[in-house]
């Protein structure tokens, strides 16, 4: 009996190897990736403004690391004693308006210099749905529970984010000439938009990046949308609140993006970081990292690792 489709995404021309440096932006989804992929010993960096979930938004801090656009302190606003930013998540805040642009500054600083090394940009792309300031017009990444009579409510056109992100793309030629970029949908759903806002906003952003993918040689997509909602396209692959994958379902999609864009060569060497990563956590919840089995076998996948890394390097 078949339950599922077993969806297969095309390989591409290039593939990933840990040679390569990865910048991930957009969407929760993003950091759940950007976990495999530390765990699986790549080099990356992921959301230096934190989760960003509308394609304006991450459009805007991408052109703002790619420029070099200082934080702007008329963003800034003071809740429960700490320092927020319109452009950025609530997990980026400080004690003090100073420190807080200081800290943006740093972020925004090493995000450039990341971005200008990577070789691969992964961005998921949230939901179409997006919150203007009223009095400041401008588009915010985070409301940072505000009252809500302060925003509109406003659904990006696939006119608008193709716009955007064609202006990303072609800044991203000059700052960074050899970057390939990835474009995902994240398969969370937005239940409190409403499911048919939910779908419309999601189907939004899947024709905008494919009209990309159409207008950029050096651009591509991963169904990470498809790969629950299609593929697997069951309940059971949700956690209780019906809107955020289970860790199966997302093991599922991190087996499915290092099938389509790994090679052998690197499936095996990120297998064996997983592993170690696997190992270090189980001893470290025992409570004893010192056992000499244990050390044995840490020191014989490092080995493992050393080896096939000079391989693959060679």
């Amino acid at each position: 009996m078949k339950l599922h489709l077993d969806l297969n995404p095309e390989k591409p021309a290039t593939a990933i190897t840990h040679r390569d440096k990865l910048f991930l932006s957009g969407s929760c989804f993003t950091a759940h990736m950007s976990l495999r992929l530390q765990d699986a010993g790549f080099d990356i960096a992921c959301n230096p403004a934190g989760t960003v979930f509308n394609p304006h938004s991450i459009a805007d801090e991408l052109m703002t690391i790619i420029v070099g656009k200082p934080p702007e302190s008329k963003y800034i606003i003071k809740r429960d004693d700490r320092y927020l930013s319109f452009q950025a998540h609530s997990d980026i805040s400080a004690s003090t308006e100073g420190e807080l642009i200081k800290k943006m500054s740093s972020l925004q600083a090493k995000a450039a210099q990341d971005l200008q090394r990577s070789t691969y940009l992964l961005i998921t792309l949230g939901s179409a749905f997006y919150y203007e300031h009223i009095q400041l017009k401008t588009v915010v990444a985070n409301c940072h529970k505000q009252t809500a009579i302060s925003f509109e409510k406003k659904l990006a056109s696939p006119e608008e984010i193709v716009k955007q992100f064609d202006s990303v793309v072609t800044a991203l030629q000059t700052f960074n000439p050899d970057i390939k970029i990835i474009f995902t949908v994240s398969p969370v759903r937005h239940l409190r938009d409403g499911v048919v806002e939910n779908n419309l906003s999601k189907s939004i952003l899947r024709y905008a990046i494919h009209l990309l993918c159409s207008h950029h040689q050096n651009c591509a997509y991963f169904p990470a949308y498809e790969l629950i909602n299609d593929d697997l396209k069951d309940y059971r692959f949700y956690r209780e609140d019906l809107a955020h994958p289970t860790p199966q379902a997302i093991d599922y999609v991190w087996a499915k993006l290092t099938q389509t864009w790994f090679d052998a060569p690197t499936l095996q060497l990120a297998g064996l970081y997983e592993e170690k990563c696997r190992a270090l956590a189980h001893r470290q919840k025992e409570g004893d990292t010192a056992d000499a089995a244990f050390l044995r076998h840490l020191q014989k996948l490092e080995e493992k690792i050393n080896v096939l890394q000079e391989r693959t390097n060679s």
